[in-house]
C-alpha cells in the first residue's frame, strides 16, 4: 500500500472517532480521567443513555446497595462540558417518603482544553456527613470529602 493511502485511511478513522462522543469520552478518555483524578469509566460497563447531549454508563449488572452506579456524561458543541461519577454506599435515609441509600456525587465541569475548570460534589443522606448533624438537603462537600466518604464505604475507584 502506498504511504499517502496509509496516511489518509489514519487521518479518516482518527477523524470518526473524534466525531463520536460515545468513544471519545468513552474509555479512550481514561487516561485524561486518571491525570485529572477522576473515576475511570469501567470497560465492561454498557451506555444506558445518549440522548440530547447527555452519555451515561452503567454496570452490567444492576446493583443494589454500595457501589459505583454511574458515569454520565455532558456534552456541549461535540465537547466534553461536565462529568458526573455517583456512588451509593450502605446506609439508609428517608426523605419525602421515599428511602434511599446515601449517594455521593463526584462532579466536575471542563474548559475548552478539557481540563477541570469547577468541581461540585455533593452528600445525600440523612446527617450532615461533615459534622453529623441531621440534615433535610444535599450537603455540597469537597472533592477529598467525597473520596473519603466513597473510600469509607468500601468502594474503589
Amino acid at each position: 500500500m502506498k504511504p499517502y493511502l496509509v496516511i489518509l485511511l489514519i487521518v479518516l478513522f482518527a477523524s470518526c472517532n473524534s466525531d463520536n462522543p460515545e468513544k471519545k469520552y468513552g474509555t479512550d478518555f481514561n487516561k485524561n480521567r486518571q491525570e485529572l483524578g477522576l473515576p475511570a469509566l469501567q470497560s465492561n460497563w454498557k451506555l444506558v443513555k445518549d440522548d440530547q447531549g447527555i452519555i451515561r454508563w452503567a454496570p452490567e449488572e444492576s446493583l443494589t446497595g454500595v457501589g459505583f452506579i454511574h458515569k454520565q456524561i455532558t456534552i456541549k458543541d461535540n465537547k466534553i462540558y461536565g462529568e458526573e461519577n455517583r456512588f451509593e454506599g450502605p446506609k439508609k435515609y428517608r426523605r419525602d417518603g421515599v428511602d434511599y441509600n446515601e449517594e455521593v456525587y463526584i462532579s466536575c465541569y471542563f474548559n475548552e482544553k478539557e481540563q477541570i475548570s469547577e468541581w461540585g460534589c455533593m452528600f445525600k443522606g440523612a446527617r450532615n456527613p461533615i459534622d453529623g448533624s441531621p440534615s433535610e438537603e444535599d450537603t455540597k462537600i469537597t472533592v477529598k470529602q467525597a473520596d473519603s466518604i466513597v473510600t469509607s464505604w468500601g468502594i474503589k475507584y
